[in-house]
């Protein structure tokens, strides 16, 4: 569990108070058997998990909270969600450390074909089957081509049509969203409901997929990396709340736990992929921008 700074002393009554580590060390010294320590519960608002002080009584080592060994916090407990990214953390401490332009290039492009043209395949593949149930007289060439393709394993068929890399990351949609993703960096696949900037310069971007919705955020540092990416992203709020273009977004997010919930956070603009109904290709801010100027005119 995360280190707790201090606890909520008889919560839930009338006595209720916050106390700190260093106010209990000093009750335990004067006053042992002082029934506080019964009452030490979770700071978190709705999480009434029980905590035990635990007092040192050596200079080298501290005295401490902890979280009573048959308690359970509650799923987004504060204390919980930290605890989660922490041990997602040090999970993934010895594996990559950043993205190059070359894994963000293969993380769209599973993206792309994981969530976007899934279903385009599946009715070219109805096709298919329409087609060659129609041609019925074939030489005896054709059909030893054919069987040597049937006799392909699926391995092989990947290799030779399937151009996209899945990169070890989760692909997830609102839906997936849930606390054991904390801390972790995923891909975040929806249908764009609204674009928002708030007046601190934080985007938003609000995504929907299966009547389940999530809110994208920027980091603090976003629209520092870039001077130019506050106003074109002015253009394309401007434009989608004008036209209500159908645009879809993957985005490359850290979950982040932020007052009580799960916030997928982006840092830099090119961790954005845009793509709409006409087409299916993936489009970078930028990229989105020009063609949407283009087909609105404006």
């Amino acid at each position: 569990m995360a280190k707790i700074p201090f606890a909520k002393a008889y919560k839930n009554t009338d006595n209720e108070k916050n106390i700190s580590v260093k106010e209990l060390e000093s009750i335990k010294i004067s006053d042992p058997s002082n029934d506080i320590f019964n009452n030490l519960y979770c700071p978190t608002n709705g999480c009434n998990a029980k905590l035990s002080f635990k007092h040192s009584y050596v200079k080298s080592r501290k005295s401490f909270l902890s979280t009573w060994s048959n308690q359970i916090h509650s799923n987004y407990c504060n204390l919980q969600l930290i605890y989660v990214a922490k041990k997602n953390e040090m999970k993934k401490s010895s594996k990559r450390t950043g993205l190059n332009n070359n894994d963000i290039s293969n993380i769209f492009d599973y993206g792309m074909s994981k969530f976007v043209k899934k279903n385009k395949k599946s009715k070219n593949k109805k096709k298919d089957r329409k087609s060659k149930n129609k041609s019925e007289h074939k030489d005896n060439n054709t059909k030893e081509k054919e069987s040597k393709r049937a006799s392909l394993s699926s391995n092989d068929i990947t290799k030779k049509n399937d151009d996209s890399k899945r990169y070890p990351l989760k692909y997830l949609t609102p839906n997936d969203i849930g606390i054991k993703y904390v801390g972790s960096t995923v891909l975040l696949f929806g249908n764009i409901n609204k674009i928002n900037i708030t007046k601190n310069k934080t985007l938003r971007i609000n995504i929907e997929f299966n009547n389940k919705n999530i809110t994208v955020e920027s980091s603090k540092d976003f629209f520092r990396s870039e001077p130019s990416l506050l106003s074109e992203l002015n253009i394309l709020k401007k434009i989608f709340d004008k036209h209500k273009t159908n645009l879809k977004l993957l985005a490359i997010t850290n979950i982040i736990p932020y007052d009580e919930k799960l916030v997928p956070t982006i840092y830099k603009s090119n961790h954005l992929c845009f793509t709409d109904d006409t087409n299916s290709t993936k489009n970078t801010l930028y990229t989105i921008i020009y063609k949407l100027q283009n087909k609105y005119k404006d």
